[in-house]
């Protein structure tokens, strides 16, 4: 619940969150506007002007965005505007949950889209006004005494669709109009409460942009001439998107970038491009992260020393425009910039086809970088793998040819194209569709424990607790089925369920049950968000049910013994309650045993079952040497790139960018303390630990 307080000229938005303070001189209340949409209540008044801290963003009351780069003067001509103030946290931080549920609570039939939208604070007013940005800080005036409304707005859903022909020249359409989802053209759009989903793709004869999409689509004055290749598109498109550059095709053999007064920067052809392209994308997000306004300078693991390092000014940059600070950005030297570069969150390798393009919105959105995939097969190593699994696996059991993939950049890595590589998540065009049918909803989630296998009763009786007891404060309705047979299984799989752990087994026929074998591929349709088949050689039966509906889930390869399921099953529980990604949680969980690369995930891994603790979730690297310990505390949250955290340390209280990690030293005592003041995973020595089982292994 927002409450606005007065204080003077100052009017502060109260809810738990950051406080957003809008000045408003000459403050006289009494009118009676009201902000469309508004759940709660507006304040209302008439003012001279006003002034608020920026990051905000400027529309009319049609949707236009207004976009403004420098910090001379906007004339506003007479109508009604909004200006859009995200919720943010009190370290500058987006909230990870601010996305709200539907009225209705209840789930869609699949193919219907969720109506999830931002709820973000609005002031509202008419214009004739002036609007001037400058050192952080907005500030409108008016020609007179004007009303106007400050409350919380629900703010619009995904944009309507882009339709363009299945052409080269059709899906550079559609990227040019990707970064109508900016919601600033400055260095604040690394942040990602500055950045609203791209609008969709869908196919036509003709191109059709909507309105609100071409009115949003900011004019950089960047171009990027690419040739007539759709691999090329797929590889630009992340750096395209993010400069807010319009994609031309053009009939050339190396891709340009160029810009007002005679900027211009060649790329090398493919393969090569695609290396280009990515280190572009990474310098020039990390230079608009440490010059924005949220958190400036702070966002390494040396702080603001990066600025000076790289010889930057952020108050030089204050009135250039976008290409005018992508030129200055490009004068950094590679050898200076290179040591403070993230690790980049994700990375998707993509086979350039005109379907695989229908996803672009979604990778976009996750900021993922693109690569042309390339695999091999396994290594002597890998074979001598392969015959130990041939040694204990059953007869009947399902298995796949799995590859060793050429990956880049990422901490995660994502597989849209043929095959079944290792150490990455397969997904698909269905999996990412699929979000748009389930609802970011707060909990209680619906999970359903399925126990189909009375030698796993280890397993069985720990999931559900760590379920019903949840991690972090998850609440959760969790329903424990056991000896479930074809048609109750399969009544399940076809009940809206966020989350569906299966305990048992797997065969060539599907899921094993008392009364035969369940093929997942039978379902006419899946409700279940997200799944844990643990049973052996269940790969392609959560293939079936990603295309049948999920959005993703965990699986194995091959065979596992019963013991390792166990482990891994519970780690991942724990991992998922706790708030990481499907991808990061049997990351970590396969740490637990040393066949790990038997387990994968099928669909979108970067999905997350909840946002417990309102935060990405962090794990700690840890190390003894010579009485003290080493620690490497690193923060994953794919779905908040640009966002920043605080360590756990009382004497660092800078602000790191996700992907740079924090590496603090401590003695026995502070450690303990740490490891104690709350749960998390801990990776000690090699092996995978929760925080306070080990505080109380080190205290022993």
């Amino acid at each position: 619940m927002v409450e606005w307080v007065a204080s003077g000229a100052c009017r502060r938005a109260l809810d738990g969150e950051r406080t957003i303070a809008l000045d408003a001189p000459e403050w006289h209340n009494g009118n009676e506007w009201s902000i469309q949409g508004s759940a709660e209540g507006a304040i209302t008044g008439t003012v001279m002007g006003l002034t608020t801290p920026t990051p905000v963003v400027l529309e009319t009351a049609t949707g236009q965005r207004v976009h403004s780069n420098d910090s001379k003067p906007i004339d506003l001509p007479p109508g009604e505007y909004e200006l859009s103030v995200p919720a943010l946290r009190f370290d500058g931080a987006t909230r990870s949950d601010d996305r709200a549920a539907t009225a209705s609570g209840k789930r869609r039939a699949a193919g219907e889209r969720s109506d999830r939208a931002k709820r973000n604070r609005s002031i509202r007013f008419a214009g004739p006004a002036e609007m001037h940005r400058q050192n952080g800080t907005l500030s409108v005036s008016f020609p007179e005494r004007t009303p106007i409304a400050i409350g919380s707005r629900r703010g619009q859903p995904y944009p309507e669709p882009i339709v363009v022909p299945r052409t080269p020249a059709g899906i550079a359409t559609a990227i040019t109009h990707a970064s109508s989802a900016h919601r600033s053209v400055g260095p604040d759009r690394s942040h990602p409460a500055l950045r609203d989903h791209p609008p969709l793709i869908e196919f036509g004869e003709a191109v059709a942009v909507p309105e609100t999409v071409r009115d949003g689509t900011p004019e950089t004055g960047l171009r990027l001439s690419v040739p007539e290749s759709i691999a090329e598109l797929l590889v630009a498109a992340p750096l395209a998107y993010y400069l807010g550059a319009t994609v031309e095709i053009d009939d050339r053999e190396r891709p340009v970038l160029s810009g007002p007064g005679g900027f211009e920067r060649r790329f090398r052809p493919m393969p090569a491009f695609q290396h280009d392209a990515a280190a572009m994308l990474r310098r020039v997000f990390l230079l608009d992260s440490i010059t924005r306004t949220i958190d400036p300078g702070e966002v390494t693991a040396a702080g603001g020393l990066a600025l000076d390092r790289l010889a930057i000014r952020p108050g030089e940059l204050a009135d250039a425009t976008p290409a005018e600070r992508l030129e200055r950005y490009c004068e950094v030297p590679s050898r200076r910039l290179r040591p403070e570069l993230p690790e980049w969150h994700l990375s998707t390798y993509v086979e350039p086809t005109v379907e695989n393009a229908r996803s672009l919105p979604y990778l976009l959105e996750n900021l993922s970088l693109v690569y042309l995939p390339s695999a091999s097969e396994l290594d002597g190593k890998g074979l001598l793998r392969r015959s130990l699994d041939d040694f204990y696996r059953a007869e009947d059991v399902a298995s796949v040819d799995r590859l060793e993939p050429e990956l880049h950049a990422g901490r995660a890595h994502g597989w849209l194209a043929p095959g079944t590589p290792i150490d990455v998540f397969k997904s698909s065009p269905s999996a990412y569709d699929h979000r748009l049918t389930y609802d970011d909803r707060d909990p209680p989630l619906d999970v359903t424990v399925v126990f189909n296998d009375s030698e796993m009763g280890g397993e069985h009786d720990r999931v559900a607790e760590i379920y019903r007891e949840g991690a972090v404060g998850l609440s959760a309705n969790v329903t424990v089925e056991t000896d479930l047979t074809k048609r109750e299984l399969a009544t399940v799989l076809e009940t809206p369920n966020d989350f569906v752990h299966f305990i048992g087994h797997c065969d060539t026929g599907g899921l094993c049950c008392p009364d035969g074998s369940f093929p997942t591929a039978s379902l006419d349709s899946c409700r279940t968000r997200t799944f844990f088949l643990n049973a052996c050689g269940s790969y392609q039966e959560g293939l079936e049910l990603v295309e049948a509906g999920s959005v993703a889930g965990a699986v194995t390869l091959t065979a596992v013994l019963n013991d390792h399921a166990a482990t891994v099953g519970t780690a991942f529980a724990r991992l998922l309650t706790y708030g990481f990604d499907i991808e990061r949680a049997i990351q970590l969980a396969r740490r637990r045993i040393m066949m790990g690369k038997d387990y994968a995930v099928v669909g979108d891994g970067t999905h997350a079952l909840t946002n417990a603790g309102r935060r990405p979730p962090a794990v700690m690297w840890l190390q003894e040497r010579e009485g003290t310990f080493r620690a490497t505390y690193e923060v994953a949250g794919t779905g908040s790139t640009g966002d920043t955290y605080r360590p756990p340390v009382a004497e660092d209280d800078r602000a790191y960018l996700q992907g740079v990690n924090a590496d603090p030293e401590f003695a026995r005592a502070e450690l303990l303390l740490v490891l104690r003041d709350s749960s998390f995973p801990v990776i000690y020595d090699g092996d995978f630990h929760w925080s306070t089982d080990l505080a109380d292994r080190l205290d022993d």
